[in-house]
């Protein structure tokens, strides 16, 4: 039978068979779709907070609480869980979950029963669900196109989710303006329904997981020791342990300077919010187009190298932000060459790395890899804001900015000479059969 030309196409992307090439393309078309569906969430939630149950900003941080808490208490957890079983049904239950929990938010606010402590609970659940497919997805993702292929096919769905980013807030707003901020959540809900189609529609075969070695074992102490041995895994590996440590203290810094950029621009360089938004929005086309490229500047042999210019665009653009005096408009323009560039770079390098650890772990253990990685990268940017704020209380803003910026360049420079990232050149074919 011949080949078409699409054919060849798609088998240089996915670098697959038929089977996997078609469901690796419903499974991005679906979570495509779920991107989008998200960032309506992101606004609509806490305006439904704001607008419909006249929340106080305490009462909204705590609600935003409870979406992000779940990635501290459960990823270890999970990482085991879905390490044990098949994950595409974890995918499933996963979206299924979601759509259930988020579509019930504009049904109670219909019928009148919607509260504030209702609202954080429904938000805590699909936090929860939100977790479990973050944990889930990179593991499945292997099983859909070969090891070559990862950095491209991890570069279309960061590409979607960057695209979300920046069509998304604006698809929310109309929303919540056309329909209100509850009902605009039964957009997220169906992109869930949706997502939940597309997985149940791919025949690719998963493999078995392959069961714990001492099966005997039961309890709290298997599972200790399977986190254990996932959090093990991750430190005894240089790349493994490079990249947790290297993206744990960027989110830490991340949280600090933009928590930081946010009050000092509003409060002592007097930025309006639309320029502000403006400020992050190109941001979000940063991220566009760093996963846009990363399959091109991540081919064989130059892997390593542009690895580490993402982590340099990913710093040294923080630098930017104290150093900028001047009128309002230099500010301004040179605030939006700054997130362009750190989303850029962000874009980048979140795509490369993913594909990399995805490539170097075996395939029983990347449920736990992925776990204990989340826990380390929003453990530590879970306390950037915090110590973002007591920073900024203490020194001030723009020392603070200026902190924050020296803490980037020292991090960068640690990357680039102590640690193996820059000169790895390929992806491996092959995981190891253990770590």
């Amino acid at each position: 039978m011949a080949v078409t030309s699409s054919t060849r196409e798609r088998e240089k992307v996915t670098g697959a068979s038929e089977s996997q090439q078609r469901g690796f393309l419903l499974f991005w078309s679906g979570e495509t779709v779920s991107m989008f569906g998200t960032q309506v969430t992101l606004l609509a939630l806490p305006l439904t907070a704001v607008l419909v149950l006249h929340a106080t900003p305490g009462q909204l941080g705590l609600v935003r609480f409870a979406e992000t808490f779940p990635y501290v208490l459960f990823t270890l957890i999970f990482g085991v869980w879905v390490d044990r079983r098949r994950r595409k049904p974890v995918l499933v239950l996963s979206n299924g979950a979601r759509a259930l929990l988020i579509g019930l938010i504009p049904l109670l606010a219909v019928l009148g029963l919607l509260r504030l402590p209702l609202l954080a609970a429904l938000a805590f659940g699909a936090g929860v669900f939100s977790v479990l497919f973050d944990v889930a997805w990179p593991a499945y993702v292997p099983g859909l196109v070969r090891r070559d292929a990862l950095v491209a096919a991890n570069g279309r769905l960061a590409t979607s989710s960057a695209a979300s980013e920046v069509a998304g807030p604006g698809l929310g707003g109309l929303l919540v303006q056309v329909l209100s901020a509850p009902l605009a959540l039964l957009a997220d809900a169906v992109s869930y329904v949706v997502a939940v189609v597309t997985l149940l529609a791919i025949r690719t075969p998963e493999t078995a997981p392959t069961p714990p070695a001492r099966a005997g074992d039961a309890g709290r102490g298997r599972l200790l020791r399977e986190i254990g041995e996932g959090l093990g895994a991750v430190w005894r590996n240089p790349l493994l342990r490079a990249i947790a440590v290297m993206s744990g203290l960027w989110n830490l810094l991340f949280g600090v300077a933009d928590t930081t950029f946010l009050l000092y621009a509003i409060r002592e360089l007097r930025v309006s919010a639309g320029t502000l938004g403006a400020i992050f929005a190109a941001g979000a086309v940063g991220g566009l187009l760093g996963s846009a490229v990363s399959t091109r500047l991540g081919r064989r042999g130059t892997f390593g190298p542009v690895l580490g210019i993402a982590f340099t665009f990913g710093c040294l653009p923080w630098l930017l932000l104290p150093a900028v005096r001047g009128s309002l408009p230099i500010e301004v323009a040179a605030f939006t060459l700054a997130y362009l560039l750190i989303r850029t770079g962000l874009g980048l390098w979140s795509v490369l790395v993913l594909s990399l650890r995805q490539a170097i772990t075996p395939s029983h253990l990347l449920g736990r890899v992925s776990g204990s990685l989340r826990l380390i990268s929003y453990g530590l940017g879970t306390l950037g804001p915090l110590l973002g704020g007591l920073l900024g209380t203490v020194l001030g803003l723009r020392p603070t900015l200026w902190l924050a910026a020296a803490g980037f360049v020292v991090i960068l420079a640690i990357t680039l000479t102590a640690t193996p990232l820059p000169r790895v050149r390929t992806i491996p074919a092959e995981a190891p059969a253990d770590l």
